[in-house]
């Protein structure tokens, strides 16, 4: 005689769905009115790969310097001054080490930056955006020219521009982001 029994199930894994999730999933929901990180951190990423993209290709359309250098410099900061002179290879390790740090410190400075607007109608951040751009062009190329004096061969409109731009791009992204998530949204379809 064989025995039949129902499948085990697992007293945490129930099919039945909680009221209050159930009533949350019913209606449509707004995501909460505080800081992004997520929105912060992909305005920093998207505002920093701009400024990688405006900074190099500037360089080299305007001012006949190779479109590396600035990656050069950026790299020093990480594995010292070695790596600036022109003769030193150009590797991985350089464009990595460049990389990593600009994408921090670009993530910092757009978290910075995104506390700042967080909020504000998009044009007004906009506008912090771009003021807050330029000081932090002058914050890195004039103060920290004290620590990495190699920065200040590199004062100048294309600098000062790429850092507006990102300052834009930054708050600009941050807003629209924050903005697209506050709107009504329909739960997801949990199968």
């Amino acid at each position: 005689m064989t025995q039949h029994t129902l499948p085990h199930r697992h007293p945490l894994r129930s099919h039945r769905v909680h009221p209050r999730r159930a009533a949350w999933e019913a209606q449509p929901a707004l995501r909460p009115e505080g800081f992004d990180w997520s929105a912060s951190g992909w305005a920093g990423f998207i505002a920093g790969g701009a400024f990688i993209l405006i900074q190099t290709s500037f360089t080299s359309l305007f001012n006949g310097d190779a479109s590396v250098d600035a990656i050069r410099q950026i790299a020093a900061i990480a594995l010292g001054e070695s790596v600036l002179p022109a003769p030193s290879p150009f590797t991985t390790l350089v464009f990595m080490a460049a990389m990593g740090v600009h994408m921090i410190m670009s993530l910092i400075y757009a978290r910075v930056l995104a506390s700042i607007v967080h909020g504000m109608p998009a044009e007004r951040a906009i506008i912090i955006g771009a003021g807050f751009g330029a000081i932090l062009y002058a914050i890195n190329f004039y103060a920290f020219t004290s620590f990495f004096p190699w920065f200040a061969v590199s004062r100048g409109w294309i600098t000062l521009f790429s850092h507006v731009v990102f300052g834009v791009l930054a708050a600009g992204v941050y807003e629209w982001l924050t903005a697209t998530r506050r709107q009504p949204h329909k739960a997801p379809l949990i199968i």
